[in-house]
């Protein structure tokens, strides 16, 4: 299963791996809910974890962030998740808590609203993912 992610956000813009290998592709039956592939986007991030927020990605997948930066590709998305998972300190986000705020779904396309909170951010951060789910 592969899961695109069309995002306003700098700081939270992942996509979400799921319990199946990326090289198998999983029964119908068996496919996660949209909301369980939210959760494990919010649990991938807050566990500060690269390989789990790059392994749903699609080869192509692209991430748009508001300051006109595109980032293409899963090695490309490995090194900018590699420099979001470090310790604060060394100038990656790990501590971050994430809450979700609202969301609108139609079909399997969701868009969600996020609180970004941790002791380190002046003010709580918002932000908004979005998420198209396709398996293949």
């Amino acid at each position: 299963m592969r899961v695109v992610v069309i995002s306003a956000l700098a700081i939270v813009a992942a996509l979400v791996p799921l319990a199946q290998g990326a090289a198998r592709k999983p029964k119908p039956d068996k496919l996660p809910s949209v909301g369980a592939v939210v959760r494990e986007h919010i649990d991938a991030v807050e566990d500060c974890d690269a390989e789990r927020l790059v392994a749903g990605y699609a080869r192509d997948a692209k991430l748009f962030f508001p300051d006109g930066v595109v980032v293409e590709g899963r090695a490309a998305l490995r090194d900018l998740y590699e420099g979001f998972v470090r310790p604060q300190p060394e100038g990656g986000l790990c501590g971050i808590t994430v809450t979700r705020e609202d969301s609108y779904r139609r079909g399997k396309t969701i868009f969600v609203k996020f609180r970004v909170e941790a002791p380190f951010l002046a003010e709580p951060y918002f932000s908004t993912d979005g998420y198209v789910i396709a398996h293949g």
